[in-house]
This record gives structure tokens, C-alpha cells and sequence, in this order.
């Protein structure tokens, strides 16, 4: 039984057969080690082991044909969890996959955050399929003694492998709260033809410690900037469009721009509205997104005040598209004339245009392309 009302499956694994060859006939593959270490990780985060359903073909062969039962097996599943390798990229049937599920989201809420990325090993983004080359991937793999990737967990994971475990609880607490959105989200929209008004927020994910597999030179900067309180961008959502915020955030991190984000920044057992107005003073930017909904979080009162003490001091503004809205709203008085970074367009790269107005610098290949 699946946990997302309306589908078949929550979770869809495209692999490449030759990931998950076990070195011995007493172990299991490593991608067989990693969907069942993730089954056991959803059951403690869910509750229930009847309560999710994940696909996974374990006979999977390169020679068997691509059937219409596969075919619904997939564009029935509410996320896409994609082991990507070498062996993947060369892969037709793995090709196969990924088209069928980006054909079958294309209509559908929260599309492209839907899709899991599991890296083996170092990529560059060239190298991705073209509909991935954006999105943020869990890296399974670290720089080894002879500069070469080690992939974490391989033949089998150990209780010692530390990084691997932490990157696995990660994805699971991802999953997990990607799939509550979309079950809120579908049940919301049975309602949509009787009411106008704003839709239901969903329960917000708990907060959670999170890891983030940054390099070493990333990490001190960041360490430093939070240390001095020294924020670059406040970014200003609606709870349902947190996984989506979530993920930008970690790619701002990724480019040394250190966010102000609720669940990472506030400390359990204060309000969260005095809290960040004692942050004012120590963040460069607002960046405020809009996403499914269309309402603007300025609609909320207390934000809009907040963004109000942005607009005075004289800072950066940014209003946010993000890929899944359908109907950019009215900006209010205070925010009008502020150009939008557009999420939903692949030119200009909208990644770039934030770090440009958040930094005030522009990349010199950016600014050619």
C-alpha cells in the first residue's frame, strides 16, 4: 500500500544492473543494501512497514523488454529515486525510465522535486542527463588517500561507516517529507473546485539535525559566517513549499551563500518571528519565494512586516518563482518594480540571477550565456 493517495508506489528505483553485482554469493548488491537500508530507515520514520511502497526490479536485465507493465509501474510512483553512475548514463532502459516519469509528472505538484539523486561517484554536471544537470544529488562517495572517489558503503556498509549512514538518514527524512507533502497536496486538491480560499498548509516536517556534504573549504567559510552571525539571505516561503526552498537553500550553500532558513536556524522554544527580527541586522538579503499555492508569503502578516524592515534598510528584495507555480500573484505596494528570479525558466540560469542579487556579483560566463 502506498503511503501518497492515488498511486501504485512512493518510490521508484532506476539502477544500472551492473551497480548492484555482489562480490560474493553471501552479500547482497550494493543497491540492494541501500533500498534496504532505506526501507528500514522510512519504517522508523513512518511508523508502519505496510505503510509505503517501494519498486524495485531485482531481476532487472538489459536483454528483457520494456513492458507496459514496467511503464505503469512507473509513471504510478509519487517519487523517482535514481542511483547515478557511468553504468546509468549508458544504460537505454534506465533512459527509458526517467522519460516515462518526467513525462508523467509534468502536470503534477512539487514535479521536479519528486526526483532523488543517489551519486556513486564524482560528476560533472555535462555529463548528467539534461533534465538532471540542476538537481542536487545525496553524495555517496568521498575523495580517497589517492585523490581518487571512494564510494561510501561499498561491497556492504558497516556500523563504522559513519558518512554513509548520515547521507542515508538524510535522504530518508527527504523522501519522507517530499511524500507527506504530496499526500497533503492531493487531498487538498479534491477540494479545490468547492473553495477559493488558501489551501491547508501541511503539518510542517519536524526539524530535524541535518548533514551537509560540503567541501572542507565551503564548510569553514560557512562555520565562520554563522559563527559572527553573518547571514547572507533570508529565505521567506510558505510551509508547503519548504522541500523545494530546502533544496535551493543547499545550493546556495554549495556557491559559500549562507541562508537563514526556520528549520535550520531557530532554536527549538522561541518564536520564530523574534527570533528573526533580532537576525535583521545580520542578513544581507530576502529572498521570497512563491511556489504551487501562488499566495505570496507576504499575505502572512507577521512576514510582511518583516519584509517591510528588509525594504527600509535598503536591501535586496528578491521575488522567487519557483517551477511549480502556475500563477505568479500581485506583489504588494512595498515590493513592486522588484525584477523576479523565475525558477520555471531554463535561461537565465535562475541559480545564477540569486546569487547575483543576493552577492551584488555576477559570473563572467553567466553574464555572456
Amino acid at each position: 500500500m502506498a503511503f501518497v493517495p492515488g498511486y501504485k508506489h512512493d518510490i521508484f528505483v532506476s539502477y544500472a544492473h551492473v551497480d548492484d553485482i555482489s562480490i560474493s554469493s553471501s552479500q547482497r548488491g550494493w543497491v540492494t543494501e541501500l533500498v534496504k537500508n532505506l526501507e528500514y530507515l522510512l519504517v522508523r520514520q513512518i511508523g508502519r512497514a505496510d505503510a509505503y511502497s517501494i519498486w524495485m526490479d531485482y531481476q532487472l536485465a538489459g536483454n528483457r523488454p520494456f513492458t507496459d507493465a514496467l511503464v505503469e509501474n512507473v509513471r504510478q510512483s509519487a517519487t523517482l529515486l535514481i542511483v547515478l553512475s557511468p553504468g546509468y548514463l549508458t544504460s537505454e532502459w534506465c533512459r527509458k525510465e526517467q522519460n516515462e516519469f518526467l513525462e508523467a509528472i509534468k502536470s503534477r505538484q512539487y514535479n521536479r522535486s519528486r526526483i532523488f539523486i543517489v551519486e556513486t561517484q564524482s560528476m560533472d554536471a555535462e555529463r548528467r542527463p539534461t533534465a538532471l544537470a540542476d538537481l542536487l544529488g545525496y553524495r555517496f562517495w568521498a575523495k580517497g588517500e589517492t585523490d581518487h572517489d571512494r564510494m561510501l558503503g561499498w561491497p556492504s556498509p558497516n556500523r563504522e561507516d559513519t558518512e554513509y549512514w548520515d547521507i542515508i538518514e538524510r535522504l530518508a527524512s527527504d523522501l519522507v517529507a517530499t511524500l507527506k507533502n504530496i499526500a497533503q497536496t492531493e487531498a487538498e486538491s479534491k477540494y479545490k473546485d468547492t473553495t477559493k480560499a488558501e489551501p491547508a498548509r501541511p503539518d510542517p516536517v519536524q526539524p530535524t539535525e541535518e548533514t551537509f556534504d560540503l567541501p572542507p573549504d565551503i564548510v569553514e567559510i560557512l562555520e565562520r559566517k554563522i559563527e559572527s552571525n553573518n547571514y547572507d539571505v533570508f529565505l521567506c516561503h510558505n510551509t508547503s513549499d519548504k522541500p523545494n526552498v530546502k533544496i535551493i537553500g543547499r545550493q546556495l550553500m554549495e556557491n559559500k551563500v549562507l541562508p537563514w532558513l526556520d528549520e535550520w536556524d531557530l532554536r527549538p522554544g522561541l518564536p520564530w518571528q523574534e527570533a528573526l527580527e533580532s537576525q535583521i541586522e545580520n542578513i544581507k538579503a530576502a529572498a521570497v519565494f512563491v511556489g504551487e499555492s501562488g499566495f505570496g508569503p507576504w499575505q502572512n502578516m507577521e512576514l510582511s512586516a518583516i519584509l517591510r524592515q528588509f525594504v527600509i534598510k535598503k536591501c535586496p528584495v528578491i521575488p522567487v518563482v519557483l517551477e511549480e507555480c502556475s500563477q505568479v500573484p500581485q506583489l504588494p505596494v512595498f515590493l513592486a518594480g522588484m525584477h523576479w528570479v523565475d525558477f520555471r525558466n531554463a535561461k537565465p540560469d535562475p541559480m545564477q540571477q540569486l546569487l547575483w542579487g543576493i552577492t551584488f556579483r555576477r559570473s563572467r560566463i553567466f553574464s555572456r550565456t
